[in-house]
């Protein structure tokens, strides 16, 4: 997979993470994907924890809102590329809670493989 792939894979990442598409977001992870964030008791592992964390995330954004703005906005990012595993940090914000923070993402020719997350 060339960097632009890469990079194309992340994109559209992000782009499910804006939307708050479950199904999107998903359709860019690897089977062992690892999703970790402290309020967890543990790290989210694999697409069935993924949704069903998502889905706990979700349940809080008002239905109206869920019309009407973004369900996350991501801004000051930044990627680097060693040739085959892409590294992104990204700035983000829940529109529909206090909520924000960073995230450290890894992205592999075989998709998204890992994010970490920290609050502000």
């Amino acid at each position: 997979m060339s960097e632009q792939t890469r990079i194309e894979t992340l994109a559209q990442y992000a782009e499910g993470w804006t939307k708050g598409d479950v199904d999107l977001i998903c359709s860019t992870l690897q089977d062992s994907f690892l999703y970790e964030d402290r309020n967890s008791p543990r790290p989210i592992q694999g697409k069935t924890a993924f949704r069903e964390a998502f889905a706990r995330l979700y349940q809080y954004k008002d239905r109206e809102k869920r019309k009407s703005q973004p369900f996350m906005e991501l801004s000051e990012g930044m990627t680097k590329d060693d040739g085959t595993t892409l590294t992104a940090w990204c700035w983000w914000v829940l529109t529909y809670s206090p909520m924000k923070g960073s995230g450290l993402i890894k992205v592999t020719e075989e998709g998204v493989l890992s994010e970490k997350i920290a609050y502000y």
